[in-house]
């Protein structure tokens, strides 16, 4: 899959003078998993995901080796841990990158994956990273951080709507 034309990059802030209709949408899931070691950007991306209300639950892993273990929680029904409908994924973290856990992530049950979409979250403008993810069937996108509420509607409308 190559997406080198389907970047997503909308750079948009939203503050006291963003109209809050522009945040509206129809889709509501229940859960989206943010993987990224950074803490401002985790913060950041869920107090714009809340802001917007299109989602129940965000869970945050801090590198591949967390979100690993949060999935396969999930994929046994522990109740703490809903099946994310939606993953952000960074690349480059600590411990377990962003490609190790696509390495890790295949070897999951298909019957879980295929109700998952994930896509790269990443500060990286390098052409082969952008390509590098198109290669991995389950990545659905690239995605430049940072995470706008026009990139989050695009997302939500090409996949969940």
């Amino acid at each position: 899959m190559n997406f080198s034309n389907q970047v997503l990059e909308v750079p948009v802030e939203i503050n006291e003078n963003t109209n809050p209709a522009l945040l509206q949408t129809e889709i509501h899931l229940s859960c989206i998993l943010l993987v990224d070691d950074d803490r401002a950007t985790n913060f950041l991306n869920k107090r714009l995901l809340e802001k917007m209300g299109v989602v129940d639950t965000i869970n945050i892993a801090r590198n591949g080796v967390e979100a690993m273990e949060y999935l396969t929680s999930a994929a046994k029904g522990e109740r703490d841990k809903p099946v994310p409908e939606l993953i952000f994924l960074d690349i480059n973290m600590p411990i377990v990158n962003g490609w190790e856990f696509l390495e890790r992530y295949e070897s999951m049950p298909e019957d879980f994956k295929q109700s998952i979409t994930v896509l790269m979250l990443s500060t990286s403008l390098r052409q082969a990273d952008i390509e590098q993810a198109g290669k991995w069937n389950v990545v659905k996108g690239f995605i430049h951080k940072p995470l706008t509420s026009e990139q989050v509607m695009k997302v939500l409308d090409e996949n969940f709507g």
